[in-house]
């Protein structure tokens, strides 16, 4: 592998993850074995998430050429263990349904 190519299993770059968490607050100092973990936390729970999307993807019945959003969309909403981002990834309904289910109020 090439120096300038970047292992897949490595992990976000270090300085984003510093900026996002500098973002939170002015205050917040992290040393390196902390940013270390947060990191490979973030891509083990990144791999989960995308192997749980393609087991949906995969129990489909109706076969689709490539994972979608509905697989990821499912695997949130099966599992206990990705239930705080469910507001996030909401499961995707059509229009008319959802002004069916809560129509809009005229003034």
């Amino acid at each position: 592998m090439a120096s300038s190519e970047k292992n897949p299993r490595e992990g976000f770059p270090t300085n984003r993850i510093k900026n996002l968490i500098r973002s939170e607050g002015s205050d917040y100092r992290i040393n390196q074995d902390a940013l270390f973990l947060i990191n490979k936390a973030t891509v083990q729970f990144l791999e989960q998430l995308a192997e749980d999307g393609f087991a949906c993807f995969l129990e489909e019945k109706r076969k689709k050429s490539s994972l979608s959003y509905e697989h990821l969309s499912s695997a949130v909403h099966k599992s206990r263990r990705y239930e705080f981002l469910e507001d996030f990834v909401p499961q995707k309904v059509k229009a008319a349904d959802a002004l069916k289910d809560n129509p809009l109020v005229e003034t």
